[in-house]
């Protein structure tokens, strides 16, 4: 008797196991934090230089606007990266109303990579630069140290 209530108590115990490791390979890693520094030019004219965080798989959306027209808005920008091998695919669309419609690209990026976009444009071209870094990542922290502004010593 005891050795059969021994073995039931082991084999449960086996399962609960089981359970508990296959429930934990199942379960979906977090979406990754990323950081994105771009440059987006009018022909020769710097528009915007924003500098963004998000997470991979998720819809990231820029709106700039002049305070005065709120409504109006300066600049569109959305950024959709998903994880691609050991980068990221980037849905890039972008509005500017100057320009008619929307304007879309995609590029393939590596961490700690700076891609350009060229978006056409039969008057005039829309062109992105595109730096993508995980946030959890030495890079990142580099250029962090790097981006703060120094204070003046006297």
């Amino acid at each position: 008797m005891k050795t059969t209530r021994s073995r039931m108590m082991a084999v449960g115990m086996g399962v609960a196991l089981l359970f508990t490791a296959c429930g934990s390979l199942l379960r979906p890693e977090p979406a990754e934090r990323l950081f994105f520094a771009l440059e987006i030019k009018d022909g020769d004219r710097v528009v915007a230089r924003p500098h963004l965080l998000g997470k991979e798989g998720k819809l990231l959306s820029l709106r700039l606007v002049e305070p005065s027209r709120p409504d109006l808005p300066r600049l569109s920008l959305e950024l959709v990266p998903e994880r691609q091998g050991d980068g990221y695919r980037v849905q890039l669309k972008l509005a500017l109303p100057e320009h008619d419609g929307v304007r879309q690209g995609e590029l393939l990026v590596g961490h700690g990579e700076e891609r350009p976009l060229l978006l056409t444009d039969p008057v005039r071209p829309l062109s992105v630069r595109l730096l993508l870094m995980r946030v959890a990542s030495p890079e990142f922290e580099a250029w962090m140290r790097l981006a703060q502004p120094t204070l003046a010593t006297s």
